[in-house]
Order: structure tokens, then C-alpha cells, then sequence
């Protein structure tokens, strides 16, 4: 095959196109992605403690999401009395960004001594594995609901 002024002309043309859509297709899913954790789907941010640290590396970001899966464990005994229907929490995890998340039902009155009490037992847990103010997120969210189909 020969190529000619033309063909790499074309050729680079449409790598540059092919690169612009999928450009504009990554900075989409980034807005959404951006938008939904704001508003998190249907769930409204209340507060955020802690602090989130800086990643260098995606080993870094890795390491730090097994940290907070171990904290979530590690408060998993704790939980019960702030958990549905004792007490207002739906669900508590983690998030991409790096977040704890605990997340209260749609309409509750949170109060802030009770964000504060839930803290700081996820603090002394992380504290426990070294990691000091760890960044939690405190949010509405609704409960799921099951398509009877």
C-alpha cells in the first residue's frame, strides 16, 4: 500500500475526529459523574468532615479505597443503633472520590451532635489504622425501590 500526501492527510483527520468524540464523550460522563456525586443521584450532601488526601498515583487511590473499605468493615458492629429502624441511617459505604458516606433518609431532622457522635466513631476507627481526619460525607438519600416486575 503506498501512501500518498492524501491518504495521511485523511488518516490523521480522522484520528483527530475520532479523538475530538471520544474527548467530548469522556468529558460528558465526567459532568454527569461530577453532577451526581454533588447531588448523588437523588441524595443531597449535608456536611463533609475530615479531609481528603491528595493521590499521586492510581496505587495510591487504590491503597486509600481498601483503607476506607477496612474502616467501613471495622465500624460494621458499631453501626446497628444508627441503622433503619432504630435510628436514620439508609446505608454507609464509601465513594469514588474517596468519601465515607453515610447516608439518612429523605426528610429525617438530622441534628449535628448525632453527625458529630457518628464520626467520630469512623475517626477513632481510622485513627486506629493510622489514617488521621478521615473525610466522610454525610447525605440524604431515598430507599430503594424494587420494580414489582
Amino acid at each position: 500500500m503506498r501512501l500518498t500526501k492524501y491518504s495521511i492527510v485523511v488518516i490523521v483527520s480522522v484520528l483527530l475526529v475520532i479523538g475530538f468524540a471520544y474527548s467530548i464523550h469522556e468529558k460528558r460522563l465526567l459532568e454527569e459523574y461530577e453532577r451526581s456525586d454533588r447531588k448523588l443521584g437523588n441524595a443531597t450532601v449535608i456536611a463533609t468532615y475530615g479531609k481528603l488526601p491528595e493521590f499521586e498515583n492510581d496505587e495510591q487511590k487504590q491503597q486509600w479505597y481498601a483503607n476506607l473499605d477496612e474502616v467501613k468493615n471495622r465500624v460494621r458492629s458499631e453501626m446497628p443503633p444508627y441503622l433503619r429502624p432504630e435510628g436514620p441511617v439508609i446505608g454507609y459505604g464509601y465513594n469514588l472520590e474517596g468519601y465515607v458516606t453515610v447516608t439518612f433518609l429523605e426528610g429525617t431532622v438530622i441534628e449535628k451532635p448525632l453527625m458529630d457522635e457518628i464520626y467520630g466513631m469512623i475517626d477513632e476507627e481510622a485513627e486506629g489504622m493510622g489514617i488521621q481526619e478521615v473525610p466522610v460525607i454525610f447525605k440524604f438519600g431515598g430507599l430503594l425501590q424494587l420494580d414489582a416486575r
